[in-house]
């Protein structure tokens, strides 16, 4: 197991148990989280990758970034990383590089994907 999935895993272990008191008040927040019983459930459906899934993604992915500007919480920042875990794991395993240990690869990963989550625009004109 590489490095980074092991961090990944590590992540999941301890942010599900940890979500359901944070998850019930951010519901209370955002709509796109009602219809949803808990983060894992959440991240469920974030995992769907059929066409007619990307609306309700969207919508998910959109309450979940406004959750971690509005809180700071890490909790919200883990949830992200484990939604976005498969894109992020296959960006992480193009890159090779003989200066950098593979723990500096995966916080660089982590690192630039959460700097990246900051700057994605949330109320766009349609």
């Amino acid at each position: 197991m590489s490095s980074f999935r092991r961090m990944i895993e590590r992540v999941r272990r301890e942010t599900l148990p940890a979500a359901s008191g944070s998850f019930r008040d951010a519901a209370a927040r955002r709509p796109a989280l009602l219809a949803y019983e808990s983060l894992g459930s959440v991240l469920a459906a974030l995992a769907c990758e059929t066409e007619e899934a990307y609306p309700e993604r969207e919508s998910l992915s959109r309450a979940l970034i406004e959750e971690l500007r509005m809180t700071g919480s890490s909790l919200w920042a883990s949830a992200l990383l484990l939604a976005y875990y498969p894109m992020l794991s296959r960006l992480r395993h193009r890159l090779v590089t003989a200066t950098v240990s593979a723990e500096e690869l995966d916080q660089v990963v982590v690192t630039a994907f959460l700097a990246a989550v900051g700057e994605v625009p949330l109320h766009l004109d349609r």
